[in-house]
C-alpha cells in the first residue's frame, strides 16, 4: 500500500514518472459512454465479390429514355423552324441569281443625227391651175403674173419694191421646156457651162450653167422640167443670192393635181361677182349685220375648231366711180403693215388671183399665223382675211381656197 501511494503522488522525492499506464477507477468507467458495436465478423468465404446486376425493369427504362431524347430534339427543332425561322424567311427578300449572257461585241453604229429641216417656216405657193406647188424664204417677195390662158409667170425678189429679180418661174401648157426658155429671152440653151441631173418632185431634170443673153458677163442657173402636158422653168440669176437657197427651192417643188376642190361647197357672191370653194366640212356665214347694197361681209370657218383659228373673213366693197380701187388697196395694205404686234415685218407679194390684181400680206402677229389679201378686180375690191394657229395647221386648205377664186 505504500508503495502505491508514492506512485500516486509523484511530487514527493525527485524520482521520474513511471510508464506504467493509470487504470482508471470503476467509479470513472462507468461514467464513459459504451464503445460502439463491433462490426460482424464474416468469414471469407461468405463475402460475394460478383458484379452488381441491375433489376429488369430499370434496364428498359433506361432504354425508354435514351429513345425518347432524340426524338424530343427533333420535334423542338421542327417547332422552332416553324414558328421562328421560316416566318423570318419569308419576309426576308431573297436575291435571285439571275446568270447573265455574257455580252456579244457588235461593232458600234452611230445614230443618224436629225438634220432640221431648213425651209421650215418658209411660204408657199399653190397653183392649182398651173399645176404646182413651191416654197420660198420669208424674207423674199413674189410676184405673180398670167401672161397669157396658158402660161403663168412668177418673180421672187429680197425686197417687192426692188427691181433685181433672183428667181423667175415661168410655167406653160402644151409647150417643150426648150420652147419656154427661149420665150423668155434670158437664156441660150445652146450654150451651157456646166450640166448636173437632178430630180424634182420624181422627174428627172438637169440643171445647167449657163450665162444670160442680155449679159454674157452675169452667170445663170435654169432648170427645164416637163410634167405630162406641161413644161416648167425656174431660172436663178447669180451671185445675188448663194445657190443652195436654189437647190432648197427645187426641193420643195410639188406638182399638184387641180381637181383637189372638185368636191368642195362653192360659195357665189353676185355683189363681188366672184366664187370661190371650200372644205365640205367647213361652215358659211352670210348673216351679217353690216351687209348693205354696197358692202357684204362673210366668214368662212372650220368646224369643229377654236373660235379664233381657222377662220377666213372676205369683205367685198362696191367702189364709186370716182375712187380709185387701186389707191385704196394699196392704202390698206399700207395700214396693216404698220399695225402693231408683228413678230417680223411682214412680207409682200403680188398676186394674180382670179383674174384679179392681189396684194398678199403675211406672218406671224400677237402669236397667231396672219395672212391679208387685197384683190381689186374693175370697181370691185375684196379684203380677206384668214387666222391660223402658228403651226399653221390649215394652211394648204387657205391655199386651195385662195387658187378656186375666179372672178366674172
Amino acid at each position: 500500500m505504500h508503495a502505491q501511494s508514492e506512485y500516486m503522488n509523484p511530487a514527493q522525492g525527485d524520482n521520474p514518472v513511471s510508464t506504467i499506464p493509470t487504470v482508471p477507477s470503476v467509479a470513472s468507467m462507468s461514467s464513459m459512454p459504451p464503445p460502439p458495436p463491433a462490426a460482424p465478423q464474416i468469414p471469407p468465404k461468405m463475402i460475394d465479390t460478383s458484379p452488381t446486376i441491375a433489376s429488369p425493369g430499370r434496364k428498359h427504362t433506361g432504354r425508354r429514355l435514351l429513345f425518347l431524347i432524340p426524338i424530343i430534339l427533333l420535334l423542338g427543332t421542327m417547332i422552332i423552324v416553324s414558328v421562328v425561322v421560316l416566318p423570318a424567311l419569308r419576309k426576308t427578300p431573297v436575291a435571285t441569281v439571275v446568270e447573265t449572257p455574257s455580252p456579244t461585241l457588235v461593232p458600234a453604229t452611230p445614230i443618224p443625227t436629225a438634220k432640221p429641216d431648213p425651209t421650215l417656216g418658209w411660204k408657199e405657193y399653190v397653183n392649182r391651175d398651173a399645176m404646182v406647188s413651191f416654197r420660198y424664204p420669208p424674207s423674199m417677195s413674189l410676184k405673180e403674173q398670167k401672161t397669157s390662158l396658158t402660161q403663168y409667170s412668177l418673180t421672187l425678189s429680197d425686197d417687192a419694191s426692188a427691181s433685181a429679180t433672183v428667181m423667175r418661174i415661168v410655167s406653160a401648157k402644151n409647150t417643150t421646156g426648150v420652147d419656154l426658155l427661149k420665150s423668155q429671152g434670158e437664156a441660150d440653151p445652146t450654150i451651157k457651162t456646166s450640166e448636173t441631173e437632178i430630180d424634182v418632185s420624181g422627174v428627172s431634170s438637169k440643171k445647167t450653167l449657163s450665162v444670160q443673153v442680155s449679159d454674157p458677163t452675169k452667170p445663170i442657173l435654169y432648170t427645164v422640167v416637163e410634167q405630162d402636158t406641161n413644161a416648167y422653168t425656174f431660172v436663178w440669176y447669180m451671185p445675188s443670192v448663194k445657190e443652195d437657197t436654189y437647190n432648197q427651192i427645187l426641193k420643195t417643188v410639188r406638182f399638184v393635181s387641180p381637181g383637189i376642190t372638185a368636191d368642195w361647197q362653192t360659195y357665189t357672191n353676185t355683189l363681188g361677182n366672184y366664187s370661190l370653194r371650200f372644205p365640205p366640212a367647213w361652215t358659211l356665214n352670210t348673216s351679217d349685220s353690216k351687209a348693205s347694197a354696197s358692202a357684204q361681209t362673210v366668214s368662212i370657218r372650220k368646224i369643229p375648231s377654236e373660235a379664233q383659228f381657222q377662220n377666213l373673213v372676205i369683205q367685198t366693197t362696191v367702189a364709186s366711180g370716182k375712187q380709185k380701187v387701186e389707191l385704196s388697196a394699196s392704202e390698206i395694205v399700207t395700214s396693216i403693215q404698220n399695225l402693231a404686234g408683228w413678230k417680223e415685218t411682214p412680207t409682200l407679194d403680188f398676186r394674180t388671183i382670179g383674174g384679179a390684181q392681189a396684194e398678199v400680206l403675211s406672218g406671224e402677229k400677237d402669236g397667231s399665223w396672219y395672212v391679208y389679201a387685197v384683190m381689186w378686180y374693175r370697181n370691185i375690191l375684196v379684203e380677206m382675211s384668214w387666222r391660223d394657229t402658228a403651226l399653221r395647221q390649215e394652211q394648204d386648205s387657205f391655199n386651195d381656197m385662195l387658187g378656186s377664186m375666179k372672178f366674172k
